[in-house]
């Protein structure tokens, strides 16, 4: 009981009350969302306070207050402008989230060290979701759902919409699932390359002070809770989950040139998920060229064309998309809510200006992250941590190609988290203030 004392004592003596509340905030936020929603509101607050000219001068250099002037006149002229206002908590909200992200993580004293901290602690929080995804996948077979809906103690499991034979576990839907994971994926990966440049692995001792640290340092438990990771994707029966997983382990191979270990084991994992995909389906779903070509997205994706190109310059209004659908415009759906894709959602929503604007602005971050990886002089471990962040952004990045999961604000939190990970560790020497 001492020795808890002391570890916790120790650890907000280090830390601000900002600083834990983020930490925890973030660590917590798949299971308890409003409470971590309160948490990460009140570091909101308290950074308001004490760097309110440094948060602001940020958001200003990097373009977010034209984002957000832009949006606001977007939502001004829009086909029903309640809904396009309330839509815009999706992201003004979060462009502050972005900036007191970077300045909390600087903070830190030393921020490479936390930004691979925090990594490690959200692959670890995912664990308990990814054991549980199996269970649910089993339980909603086809062959299972008349059988086990009945009884009393498993009836909660299918009271929701049911989905198919696929695992959604605290999410809302199968595909929000998928888009968490593949970024705790990335992160997953990233650390396992961190971890092949210690000569040993870290063994989990109890007795000493630093356990927390032996923890996070034990490598068996990393590819235990990466691979896991691979596990509750498969589950969610998401085709594209599947498909950045598989890049993901593509571009990480990339980096892994000296561990054979690691090596062996990243191609197994390639061939243990294409096995299960080729044997078992996609969700329920055999694998066929029809589950490609006969996609609904195609058709979703033709009407957000034709209506971006009857407004292309203010769009319809954010959040409109589902109120100009048409039911049975796309065969067999009376309600779609998006354009399942961010960047024609974009457009047909907030007009081509604007997503031309909101390209160029990530992509500069990311062009930094991607330039800092190749070609800038930084150590092993710093790359390594990087590549973690910029792995997991490509899984959010990616997805939003065929989905919109960032209305699930877990999901959009962890997104922006992501990017100004990348942005504070590609940031010169010089420039840390902004």
């Amino acid at each position: 009981m001492e020795h808890t004392r002391q570890i916790v004592n120790e650890f907000f003596k280090k830390n601000s009350v900002s600083q834990i509340l983020f930490v925890t905030s973030l660590v917590f936020l798949p299971y308890f969302l409003y409470l971590s929603l309160a948490g990460l509101v009140a570091t909101i607050g308290i950074e308001l306070k004490c760097h309110r000219q440094q948060i602001f001068s940020l958001l200003y250099k990097w373009g977010f207050m034209l984002l957000g002037a832009g949006l606001l006149i977007s939502s001004s002229f829009a086909y029903n402008r309640s809904e396009a206002f309330l839509q815009l908590a999706n992201f003004l909200p979060f462009f502050l989230f972005f900036a007191i992200a970077v300045i909390l993580i600087q903070s830190f004293e030393q921020p490479l060290e936390a930004l691979e901290k925090l990594a490690w602690y959200l692959v670890l929080a995912a664990i308990p979701i990814n054991l549980a995804a199996p269970i649910e996948y089993w339980l909603k077979a086809p062959s299972l759902v008349s059988q086990f809906s009945s009884w009393p103690w498993l009836a909660w499991l299918y009271q929701e919409e049911y989905y198919g034979h696929r695992a959604q576990s605290v999410f809302d839907h199968p595909n929000f699932l998928a888009s968490y994971l593949v970024l705790i994926f990335g992160l997953g990966l990233g650390l396992v390359l961190r971890a092949s440049y210690q000569p040993e692995p870290l063994n989990i001792r109890r007795h000493e002070a630093n356990f927390p640290a032996n923890l996070r340092h034990n490598t068996s438990l990393l590819y235990a809770a990466t691979f896991l990771n691979l596990v509750g994707i498969f589950c969610s029966g998401s085709r594209n989950g599947i498909i950045i997983a598989l890049s993901q382990l593509i571009i990480f191979g990339c980096f892994v040139r000296q561990n054979r270990f690691i090596r062996l084991t990243g191609l197994g994992s390639m061939i243990a998920i294409s096995t299960s995909v080729f044997f078992m389906g996609v969700g329920g779903r055999k694998l066929s060229l029809s589950l490609m070509t006969e996609d609904p997205r195609i058709g979703v994706w033709a009407i957000a064309y034709d209506l971006t190109q009857q407004r292309p310059l203010l769009g319809w209004g954010l959040g409109n998309y589902k109120l100009l659908y048409q039911p049975q415009s796309v065969q067999g759906y009376d309600y779609i809510p998006h354009a399942h894709n961010f960047w024609l959602m974009l457009a047909v929503e907030t007009g081509i200006p604007m997503m031309i604007a909101f390209a160029i602005i990530i992509g500069l971050f990311c062009y930094r992250g991607v330039r800092a990886l190749l070609l800038t002089s930084i150590t092993a471990s710093h790359r390594a941590i990087l590549l973690t962040y910029l792995l997991a952004f490509w899984g959010c990045t990616a997805f939003a190609l065929f989905d919109a999961p960032f209305y699930d604000a877990r999901i959009n939190i962890l997104d922006w988290f992501a990017l100004a990970g990348i942005y504070v560790l590609s940031q010169p020497e010089g420039d840390k203030a902004l």
